[in-house]
């Protein structure tokens, strides 16, 4: 009733929104990247076990079982795993920033680019004008990494920046719609050109994408 609707007498009105997005760092089928030993569970990982969309639920059964084969597999092998050693970080002349703001107004930025102009149902319009948002972003955030300390915080906001570069060149390189994927422009699905997983490796910038063809 405090939002004026009295589900007694008229109905809930109900509206899409988006709640998932497909992706993720790819695993084999012990949950292992290409990195020997460096296991990704959960919603971090692509395990390849739902295609191009999702069915809601079925994340937590995916994580108990990926956990499991990734323990089972560390177990049988962290022997043969090489140990590394991690120098210290040097932060050289960086100062401290005092400015959450400045973080804060890095997120609100990628929130406001990506869900109007990359959410649900895009088109290259859009799309070409969230790529140039972000990329002007990272132009600011590269400023802002290489002037101050780094914050988990800024970290953060700087992995997001690159994950959403990924997903708005990946939008508009898959002229097609598929799953969770919708292209008001290319509205019909092109299995002869792009049945396949959109990899993006950051081998130099920018990503180098690649289409890995799946039978």
């Amino acid at each position: 009733l405090s939002k004026g609707i009295d589900i007694t007498k008229e109905p809930v009105p109900v509206v899409y929104a988006e709640h998932y997005s497909n992706g993720g760092v790819l695993v084999n089928s012990n949950s292992e990247t290409e990195i020997r030993g460096c296991y990704v569970l959960g919603e971090t990982a692509y395990t390849g076990l739902h295609g191009a969309t999702r069915l809601a639920s079925s994340s937590g059964p995916e994580c108990v079982l990926f956990a499991r084969l990734a323990a089972k597999h560390f177990l049988l092998n962290s022997y043969d795993f090489p140990s590394l050693k991690v120098p210290l970080w040097q932060s050289g002349e960086t100062v401290e920033s005092k400015d959450q703001i400045t973080v804060d107004y890095y997120w609100e930025v990628i929130r406001r680019t990506m869900n109007p102009l990359c959410g649900m149902s895009r088109n290259e319009e859009r799309l070409i004008a969230a790529k140039e948002l972000i990329e002007s972003l990272h132009n600011s955030i590269n400023s802002f990494y290489w002037n101050y300390r780094v914050s988990k915080d800024f970290l953060e906001v700087r992995n997001i920046a690159d994950v959403a570069s990924i997903i708005v060149e990946s939008a508009l390189a898959r002229k097609e719609s598929r799953g969770c994927h919708f292209r008001e422009d290319f509205p019909k699905r092109n299995n002869r050109k792009y049945l396949g997983l959109m990899i993006a490796k950051k081998e130099n910038k920018p990503y180098i994408l690649k289409l890995r063809e799946v039978n």
